[in-house]
């Protein structure tokens, strides 16, 4: 059984960063940030949540980036170990993706390739103490969009 013992809705963040010449984060029409991705040490998972606000279908990528740019793989449910994870939403529909808490610690941030205007994009940061330990540790909600 899992218990919430909190949450904490952060604002995302909406602004241009160029570092090692490509872009970083996206600006109010390219896209969003989940500012904090932590995933792995059999501990630390996520799921995402891209929302469809258009009225017609669109098209996004989600990339993950570790803390110095570079291109992240993640554990995805079902896709396997990947850097991005794209698909995509008709009008109204919701997108998830898991991913899972095995293989080494990996933190960073991700960013939601699409039409921001189009989307609405939530992250759910979940936290459980190993096997035989205490009950799970905590919840953190993010969340991006209109």
């Amino acid at each position: 059984m899992r218990i919430l013992l909190g949450f904490v809705v952060l604002a995302m963040s909406l602004y241009a960063a160029e570092e090692r010449g490509r872009k970083e984060f996206g600006s109010v029409n390219d896209g969003y940030t989940i500012a904090q991705v932590a995933i792995g040490n059999d501990r630390w998972s996520m799921e995402f949540v891209v929302v469809s606000l258009g009225e017609t279908t669109r098209a996004f990528t989600l990339i993950f980036y570790d803390g110095l740019g570079d291109l992240m793989n993640v554990p995805m449910v079902g896709l396997g170990e990947r850097s991005d994870w794209a698909d995509n939403v008709p009008p109204g529909g919701v997108r998830t993706m898991n991913t899972t808490n095995q293989g080494p610690l990996r933190q960073g941030y991700a960013t939601l390739d699409a039409n921001a205007e189009s989307f609405a994009l939530y992250a759910v940061l979940t936290s459980v103490e190993p096997s035989g330990s205490s009950p799970p540790s905590g919840l953190l909600y993010l969340e991006c969009g209109a």
